[in-house]
């Protein structure tokens, strides 16, 4: 009887050691794996994580953020507006455009070696900004207008009428006229310049 009873128990250990062989090295791969997991998993990063590093790669890079488009929203103690923009985005993309501005002076002039044929001309000017700059480049445009108004009466008399003749001569008046403004608006530190002008209405008026 008492060898039975050991048999018993012997048995029983044998299978208890068994089970324990085969589920220890599963239970450490599983600790193992979830361990790993925890520690080695690289964070992702957030969106205010991406926009600091573009930034910062840009000042390092000596270029000011606006240029690739990012806006860098003020410290709380440099603006009071700030406070009502916490709940924006913490960066914005700002499209760029041709913004323009028509002269209010109807042009009217003689051409060069030509008194008999007066030309009468309405111009607008454009140039290429982000759309947020409107306000600020119509209000300069408006305070120069008699700079430009100068300019380009003074260029249309050293010009003549083949020039105002086909398509490609007209392309290159409006040229040499966005050079004589740019000049004039140079001399006066201008915090904008001019890239087109345009000629909203153009016509002759021969004696």
């Amino acid at each position: 009887m008492l060898g039975k009873i050991i048999g018993k128990i012997t048995g029983g250990e044998s299978k208890l050691m068994t089970v324990a062989l085969i589920m220890g090295p599963i239970l450490v791969v599983a600790v193992l794996f979830i361990l790993t997991h925890l520690l080695f998993t690289p964070k992702q990063p957030t969106s205010e994580e991406i926009v600091a590093s573009i930034a910062n790669k840009a000042m390092l890079g000596g270029i000011d953020p606006s240029i690739v488009g990012v806006t860098i929203p003020l410290d709380d103690n440099q603006s009071s507006a700030d406070e009502d923009s916490e709940g924006s985005d913490a960066f914005e993309f700002v499209s760029s455009e041709y913004i323009y501005y028509k002269i209010p002076t109807t042009f009217v002039t003689n051409l060069k070696g030509d008194v008999t044929t007066v030309l009468r001309a309405d111009i607008a000017v454009s140039t290429y900004l982000k759309a947020t700059s409107y306000d600020s480049f119509n209000e300069e445009m408006v305070a120069v207008s008699p700079i430009m108004v100068s300019a380009i009466l003074t260029a249309l008399g050293k010009i003549s009428l083949a020039d105002f003749t086909g398509a490609k001569n007209l392309e290159k008046t409006a040229e040499y006229l966005t050079q004589a403004v740019n000049t004039e608006l140079e001399k006066k530190n201008t915090l904008y310049s001019i890239d087109y002008v345009h000629f909203f209405e153009l016509a002759f008026n021969e004696g």
